[in-house]
C-alpha cells in the first residue's frame, strides 16, 4: 500500500500537469483566477493547496518553478507580484507614512507553524486562524488581507454621524420607508450612507444595545447579535415573537436532510432533550465567584466548581448565544471531549494579539523570570516547542510538572525549568479551549478507527459547530463548510463506527486469548468474554438505554422471535440485551436468551423493551462465546453437575483475567473445546483449571444432575464482579457495569447491603481473618518498574511497584480522613503481634503496619507498605478495617543482583553511597531470583535496577558500586 506521503506527492503531480496543460491550452498566458475557474470546471473541485499545505494558489505556483510565475511563455512580460509587493506598492500609492513591518513567530504544539500580524494604517490585520508552514506563506497571506482591509478603509470617506440619538431616528426612519422585519446591519448602513452621506460608527449597534437596557426602551430599533460577529436592526412596533433574518447555514441536499433528521432521531434525541431557542438565549452561565467556565479543558466538566483558595483562576469564558459557532479544533482526546477554539472578534482576534504580543514579550532577558518553586495550581508561561503558552501546573514530581495547555486543552509533562512567571497582563484574558463532546457520540469513547477518521476530519480544521446541548456538558454536531457539499463530521464518524464493531472470536486451534469467564451451566457450557473497544462502547450505549426505558412503554409487548429486545433481567432488575426464544406463555412471560452473557430468564412482557431507543444496539455482535473445556471430565462415563460449574467460578479470581488456548474446533458444529489456565499472584505461574477440575471426580456423576429440571438449575450464578476491569470505559454502579457484571453475575442482596461505601473494599470472601492479600509479582527474568521506598545496604531494601503508586496514594488518603474523626478511634485495641494495625508515624500520618512486639505500653514492627521498621507507643495504634486490607502489601524485600561487598561486608560508606544513589528514586529494575524467607515466607527478590531518569544514558547500580570498589561481580 502507498503510504500518506507517496499519495499527496502523487496527488500534486497530478495537479501541477492538469495546471500546465491548461495554461498551455490557452497558448502559454492565463491569468491566475481564470486558470483556477478552469481547473475546478474541468476536474470538478478547487485546487487542494492545502492539503499541500500552502494557504494561497499563488504561493502554492511560486515553490514549483516548473509552473511559470505568471503563467505565461513570454519572459518579456512582467511577472505577478505577491501580495507583499502589491500591500507595499499601495501603501506609497495612497501615501499612508508607515513602515510596513510583518511580524511573523511561530506558534502550536507538537508541530509548529507561524502566524503573521501588520498593522495598517492603525488596524492590525492576522493571518489567524490559518497556519502556515513557513513565515512566507503567513505573510502572504496577512497581505492578502491587509489589501482588504485598505479597499474597505478607502470606501469609508463619509464622516461618521457622533449623535447617537440622531443616529437612531434616521436608522428608524430608513426601516420605517424601506424595509419590514429584521434586517441585516449591513444593508442599514449601506442605506444609512445614501440617504445622509455619513456612516454609523463601527460600534453602533452596542451603543444601541446599551443606550436600550439603560432606558429600559423595548420598541423602535431594536439591536440583535444572532450570529457570531453579525449584528441585526429591527424596528419594533409591537410585542411580538422575534424572528431571526436568514442567515447562512450549512447547505443540505434533501438526501442529506433527510440522513441529517435520521441521524438525529436516532442519535441526538436519546441523549439530549432539545432546548427551544428562546431558551438557549436566556441562560444565565453563573458568576466567577461562584462557578468557574474552564470549557472542559484537561478533562474538566464545562462548569467547573471554585477551586481551592491556592488555585489560580483566569476570568471566565462568555460563550456565544447563538445555535451556530465557528471554530478551530485544536486537541481530540476522545468522542467524548474535543477541544477548540472560538473563531471571532471577541475570541481569535483577543487570541492572536494577546500570544503575539506574548512571544515579543519573552523574546527580551529581561522580562523572563524562571520559577524557582512551581505551585499546583498556579498559572505561568511556558517555553515549549519553541512557542510561549499559558499553563496552569496540576501536578509536580521532582523536576517534572504535569500542565494544562489553557489556550490547546491538553496536558503534557514538562521540565519546570521551562515554566516562568506570567505576567499580570496575559491573565486578563479567559482560557480560549473550550471542551465538548460530538453529539450522539459521546459513547464512542476511545474507538480507534472512528478517532483517526475524526483527527483527519476535524484536527487543525475550522469548522461550523451546531450547539446541541450547552448544560454541564457542551454537544456539537460538526460541519466542514469549504467543500461544494457540507460535510457532516459526525454524521462520517458514526458510519465508521458501524463499520468497525468487532464480532469476538475465539483464536484458531493451538491460539491462546485472554478472555472473562460470565456463565457456566450444568452440562458443561462455558461462556466467556473477550474485552474488546466494541464491548466498552457497547456498555455506554445500555447506559443511555436503561435512562430512557421508563418512557417507552412496554405493556402488551409484541414479541418477534428475528429482534433483539431490552430485558430486565429478574435477579438484579437491571436491563440487558436478550433475544426471545419463545412466543408469550400464558403467564404473559417470554424465554429470554441474554446474548451478551449466555443465560436465560422467564422475562414478563412488562419488562421487556425494543431497542429502538439507538439502533447501534442492534448493529453491535453478540459478546457471549461459547466453548467447552478439554478433558473435562478425564474419566470417560462421567457427566457434568451444578457442583462442577459452581467449582470453576470458585477456582477464579475476582475481576481476573483468564488465558484460553483453544484445543479444536469442535465437532460436527458444537463449541470450540478450550483450555482455561490462571496465574498464581506470588509466582505468576499458571495453573490449568481444566486439571484442578479433572482431579476431583466427586464433582461428577455418571448420570449428571439426576433431578436437573428446572430452568432456574441452568444458571450458575458466578460470584459478584462489580469492580471495573482495567482500561474498561464503563462506569460502575450497583448491580450492572463492569464487564462481569450481569445477568449471570449475581451477588446475593445481604452481600451487596454489607458491602462498604470505600472504593477500596472488595469482597470479604477472598480474605482471611487478620491478613492482607498477597502481592502479584512479575516473573522471573521481567522489567520490573519500581518505587524504593528503604534502602540499608545492597542487601537489604525494600522496594513498590511503581504501577501502584497511585492505588497506595489513594490508600492512605482514604487512611488519614478515617482516622482523623473521632469516632473512628478505639480506645480498648487488642495488640497482637502477628496482626496489622494502622500505626500513627512521627509525620502524624497512619501507615499500615505489622506488628513483631507488644511490651509494657510499647509496640514495634514493620510499615508493609514501605519496608522500614518503627518503634511507638500503644496509643499511635489503632486496629485496621478490612477496607483497608484489600490492596496487597506494598513494599516487598529486595537484594542487588550479581554483586557482593568488596570488603566481606558492606561498610558504613558503602551503605550510604547505595542510599544516596537509590532510596526515593523511581527505577528500572530486572528481576533475576525469586526466594521465598524461611522464617517469615516473605518472598525476596534479587534485581538488577537501572536509572533510566537520562534519556541518553541508562545507568546500572551494580556497576556503579563495581566501579568505585565497593562491589564485585559475582560468578554467573
Amino acid at each position: 500500500m502507498a503510504t500518506n506521503d507517496e499519495s499527496i506527492n502523487k496527488l500534486q503531480e497530478e495537479v501541477l500537469n492538469s495546471i500546465q496543460s491548461l495554461i498551455s491550452s490557452c497558448g502559454g498566458e492565463c491569468k491566475a483566477d481564470t486558470l483556477q475557474n478552469d481547473y475546478k470546471e474541468l476536474l470538478g473541485s478547487d485546487v487542494p493547496i492545502k492539503k499541500f499545505n500552502h494557504g494561497t494558489f499563488a504561493s502554492f505556483l511560486l515553490a514549483h518553478p516548473k509552473v511559470p510565475p505568471r503563467f505565461k511563455k513570454t519572459e518579456n512580460k512582467p511577472v505577478v507580484k505577491t501580495f507583499k509587493q502589491t500591500l507595499e506598492e499601495e501603501i506609497k500609492k495612497k501615501g499612508i507614512k508607515q513602515d510596513l513591518v510583518f511580524r511573523s513567530i511561530p506558534c502550536g504544539k507538537k508541530t509548529q507553524h507561524w502566524v503573521s500580524v501588520v498593522n495598517i494604517n492603525g488596524t492590525s490585520v492576522s493571518s489567524y486562524p490559518g497556519e502556515y508552514t513557513n513565515v512566507q506563506e503567513a505573510e502572504e497571506e496577512v497581505a492578502r488581507k491587509a489589501l482588504e482591509v485598505l479597499k474597505q478603509q478607502e470606501e469609508t470617506k463619509y464622516p461618521v454621524t457622533g449623535d447617537l440619538k440622531t443616529s437612531i431616528d434616521r436608522v428608524e426612519k430608513i426601516l420605517s420607508c424601506e424595509t419590514d422585519g429584521v434586517v441585516w446591519l449591513d444593508l442599514v448602513q449601506n442605506l444609512y450612507k445614501e440617504n445622509y452621506h455619513e456612516v454609523l460608527p463601527d460600534t453602533w449597534a452596542k451603543e444601541v444595545e446599551k443606550y436600550n437596557k439603560e432606558n429600559k426602551i423595548k420598541y423602535g430599533v431594536v439591536v440583535d447579535n444572532p450570529v457570531l460577529d453579525r449584528w441585526t436592526v429591527q424596528l419594533k412596533q409591537q410585542e411580538a415573537p422575534k424572528t431571526t433574518p436568514y442567515f447562512t447555514q450549512p447547505a443540505e441536499s434533501e438526501v442529506t436532510s433527510a440522513m441529517y433528521e435520521n441521524f438525529r432521531q436516532q442519535y441526538i434525541t436519546s441523549a439530549y432533550s432539545q432546548e427551544t431557542e428562546q431558551e438557549m438565549q436566556s441562560i444565565h452561565y453563573p458568576s466567577q465567584d461562584n462557578m468557574n467556565i474552564v470549557n472542559g479543558i484537561c478533562g474538566m466538566n464545562i462548569m467547573e466548581t471554585k477551586e481551592p483558595e491556592e488555585s489560580e483562576l483566569l476570568p471566565s469564558l462568555e460563550l456565544p448565544l447563538t445555535n451556530y459557532w465557528d471554530i478551530y479544533v485544536t486537541y481530540i482526546e476522545d468522542l467524548s471531549r474535543v477541544h477548540f477554539r472560538l473563531i471571532g472578534e471577541n475570541y481569535n482576534g483577543a487570541y492572536e494579539d494577546m500570544i503575539t504580543e506574548m512571544e515579543l514579550y519573552y523574546m527580551e532577558d529581561k522580562n523572563k523570570s524562571q520559577v524557582s518553586e512551581p505551585k499546583k495550581g498556579h498559572i505561568y508561561a511556558a517555553a515549549h516547542d519553541d512557542s510561549w503558552c499559558r499553563v496552569k501546573v496540576l501536578k509536580i514530581s521532582g523536576n517534572e510538572a504535569t500542565v494544562c495547555f489553557f489556550d490547546h486543552g491538553d496536558e503534557e509533562d514538562i521540565n519546570t525549568s521551562q515554566l516562568y512567571e506570567l505576567h499580570e497582563k496575559f491573565k486578563e484574558l479567559p482560557a480560549q479551549a473550550v471542551c465538548c463532546s460530538l453529539a450522539g457520540l459521546e459513547f464512542g469513547g476511545k474507538d480507534q478507527a472512528s478517532l483517526s477518521l475524526l483527527q483527519n476530519l476535524a484536527l487543525g480544521q475550522t469548522l461550523v459547530a451546531q450547539v446541541m446541548s450547552r448544560g454541564n456538558t457542551i454537544s456539537l454536531v460538526l460541519y466542514n463548510t469549504t467543500t461544494d457539499d457540507d460535510v457532516n463530521i459526525n454524521e462520517k464518524v458514526s458510519e465508521q463506527m458501524d463499520r468497525s464493531f468487532i464480532e469476538p472470536t475465539l483464536p484458531a486451534v493451538g491460539g491462546v486469548a485472554e478472555v472473562y469467564l460470565i456463565h457456566t451451566t450444568s452440562t458443561g457450557d462455558v461462556y466467556v468474554q473477550i474485552e474488546t473497544e466494541t464491548y466498552k462502547i457497547l456498555q455506554s450505549l445500555l447506559e443511555i438505554a436503561r435512562s430512557r426505558t421508563a418512557e417507552i412503554l412496554g405493556e402488551d409487548a409484541k414479541i418477534d422471535l428475528t429482534r433483539l429486545y431490552l430485558a430486565r433481567f429478574s435477579e438484579d432488575g437491571e436491563w440487558y440485551r436478550a433475544a426471545p426464544r419463545a412466543n408469550v406463555d400464558p403467564n404473559g412471560k417470554v424465554l429470554m436468551w441474554f446474548v451478551d452473557f449466555g443465560n436465560y430468564d422467564q422475562v414478563p412482557t412488562t419488562s421487556i423493551r425494543p431497542l429502538e431507543v439507538n439502533d447501534k444496539l442492534t448493529k453491535i455482535p453478540h459478546q457471549a462465546l461459547l466453548c467447552r473445556l478439554h478433558n473435562v471430565p478425564s474419566t470417560e462415563g462421567l457427566q457434568w453437575t451444578s457442583r462442577a460449574g459452581q467449582r470453576i467460578i470458585e477456582l477464579i479470581p475476582e475481576d481476573s483475567p483468564l488465558l484460553l488456548k483453544v484445543h479444536a474446533s469442535g465437532c460436527n458444529g458444537g463449541p470450540p473445546v478450550v483450555e482455561l489456565f490462571k496465574r498464581l499472584p506470588a509466582t505468576n505461574e499458571l495453573v490449568s483449571i481444566n486439571a484442578t477440575l479433572s482431579m476431583d471426580e466427586n464433582l461428577f456423576s455418571a448420570t449428571g444432575d439426576s433431578n436437573n429440571n428446572s430452568l432456574r438449575k441452568e444458571i450458575i450464578l458466578s460470584p459478584s464482579r462489580m469492580k471495573n476491569r482495567s482500561g474498561s470505559s464503563a462506569s460502575i454502579t450497583s448491580g450492572s457495569s463492569g464487564m462481569n457484571s450481569g445477568p449471570s453475575s449475581m451477588t446475593s442482596q445481604h452481600e451487596l447491603n454489607s458491602r462498604a461505601s470505600s472504593p477500596l473494599e472488595r469482597s470479604k470472601r477472598f480474605q482471611q481473618p487478620g491478613s492482607l492479600l498477597p502481592m502479584d509479582l512479575p516473573a522471573i527474568g521481567e522489567f520490573f518498574d519500581v518505587y524504593v521506598t528503604y534502602a540499608a545496604s545492597p542487601s537489604n531494601f525494600a522496594v513498590q511497584p511503581w504501577k501502584m503508586s497511585r492505588k497506595v496514594t489513594d490508600l492512605l488518603e482514604e487512611m488519614q480522613r478515617y482516622y482523623s474523626t473521632e469516632t473512628n478511634l478505639k480506645s480498648d485495641t487488642d495488640f497482637k503481634v502477628g496482626g496489622y494495625f494502622a500505626v500513627k508515624h512521627s509525620d502524624n500520618n497512619w501507615y499500615r503496619a505489622y506488628l513483631t512486639m507488644a511490651n509494657e505500653g510499647i509496640v514495634s514492627g514493620l510499615f508493609v507498605d514501605f519496608g522500614d521498621c518503627f518503634i511507638v507507643t500503644q496509643d499511635c495504634v489503632q486496629p485496621l478495617p478490612s477496607v483497608f486490607r484489600c490492596l496487597p502489601c506494598q513494599a516487598i524485600k529486595a537484594k542487588l543482583a550479581g554483586v557482593a561487598a568488596a570488603n566481606l561486608d558492606w561498610r558504613p560508606e558503602d551503605s550510604y553511597r547505595f542510599k544516596e544513589l537509590v532510596q526515593y528514586c523511581e527505577l528500572v529494575s530486572i528481576i533475576t531470583n525469586i526466594e521465598q524467607d524461611k522464617e517469615t515466607s516473605e518472598y525476596i527478590l534479587s534485581l538488577r535496577l537501572v536509572d533510566t531518569s537520562d534519556p541518553q544514558l541508562d545507568v546500572y547500580i551494580d556497576e556503579i558500586l563495581v566501579s568505585e570498589k565497593r562491589a564485585i561481580k559475582l560468578n554467573e
